[in-house]
């Protein structure tokens, strides 16, 4: 099975569901697992988080002991790695479909044995063959909600209304597109000769970044020569966002466009450490004003560090001329220990550029 407009769709308005014929969950941790087979279904809740439910009868008493003795956890203890199980069901059109790492809330009848098994699923996805294949890979992300983009192209014979959609140019033949549906966005990823799903998501965390919010998708769909994998995910609750970075429309595509090159084009280390503080400052957004201020001033610290090391740290002429003045006042037997060690901090200080003067000097 793969992906179309209409599973979109279904996914977009919380409308997805499987239903599997054939089922087995599988103990993950154990040299003697678990294995349950039966039948059961995947729905989607109000608020799009993925439900799983199983049918079952368990015959072997062995099996029927085990699983009763693990209904409760200790509270703050981990839980370990046998207490969760593969997911692998066929639906009725044959499709394999796989969740890892399922931990699963057993209801057992012990008057016939029988089993029904609860458990919520952070994804499940499924693999198969494309006929003929493809020339360009490609990643198609759905992701929940409305965002703010500059968009420049309408969508004709759809819905929507006006600009929605755009088209980034991430250079060599990569690109980025970016199309409303129904208050949600369709991301369209081409990576060109890169590595299909580490440079996708390098794309959305560069799109995130420039937008202003964290796309999280809630659907996910890979073409790779002949191989195609779909994958539906729980939808996150924490609709996180920024006021834009950067000021958006129709005008500003290739602002936003510019922006979004630079991250991609990156060092690795440096995009990761951008993220991760831009991560923490989106976190720290709804926690009062005075942690969100503490987090962001950290946050420009620890960028400026990392991306530019040649202002925040001192050349070595400067730091030459800043030992030897230390050495010199170490020297002075007339200055007081305390006159003493103030020069000496004055020093250290003027050796350590502040982030004032470094964004001063990038201005």
């Amino acid at each position: 099975m793969m992906f179309s407009d209409s599973d979109f769709r279904s996914i977009r308005d919380g409308k997805f569901t499987l239903d599997f014929v054939e089922a087995t969950l599988t103990q993950l941790g154990s040299d003697d697992p678990v294995v349950l087979a039966g039948s059961g279904s995947v729905t989607q809740d109000a608020s799009g988080n993925l439900k799983f439910k199983f049918y079952t009868k368990i015959q072997n008493q062995k099996v029927l002991q085990r699983l009763s003795g693990r209904w409760f956890l200790t509270p703050g203890v981990i839980i370990e790695e046998d207490q969760y199980y593969v997911l692998i069901g066929k639906d009725r059109f044959d499709n394999s479909w796989e969740a890892r790492r399922v931990h699963p809330d057993f209801s057992i009848s012990f008057v016939n044995n029988s089993c029904v098994v609860n458990a919520e699923i952070r994804s499940i996805g499924t693999r198969h063959e494309v006929h003929g294949g493809r020339q360009k890979s490609v990643k198609v992300f759905l992701i929940p909600g409305e965002h703010q983009f500059p968009y420049n192209d309408s969508q004709i014979g759809t819905e929507e209304q006006g600009f929605s959609k755009c088209t980034l140019y991430l250079g060599e033949g990569r690109t980025c597109e970016v199309r409303t549906t129904r208050g949600s966005v369709l991301v369209t990823i081409e990576p060109g000769g890169r590595e299909l799903d580490e440079y996708s998501i390098r794309v959305l965390d560069a799109v995130s970044i420039a937008c202003g919010s964290l796309l999280r998708p809630q659907a996910e769909l890979s073409l790779s020569g002949d191989v195609a994998v779909s994958t539906v995910f729980s939808a996150d609750v924490g609709k996180d966002k920024l006021s834009p970075p950067i000021s958006l429309g129709g005008s500003k595509t290739k602002e936003f466009e510019s922006v979004v090159r630079a991250l991609v084009d990156c060092d690795s280390t440096v995009f990761h450490s951008v993220f991760g503080f831009w991560y923490r400052v989106l976190r720290a957004f709804d926690n009062g004003l005075e942690n969100a201020a503490v987090v962001l001033t950290t946050a420009i610290e620890g960028v400026l560090k990392v991306a530019f090391q040649g202002l925040v740290y001192p050349n070595a002429e400067a730091a030459e001329e800043v030992d030897g003045a230390k050495a010199a006042i170490k020297g002075m037997n007339t200055l007081t220990p305390a006159m003493r060690n103030r020069l000496l901090s004055s020093l250290a200080q003027l050796g350590s550029p502040t982030a004032f003067r470094v964004l001063k000097d990038l201005a």
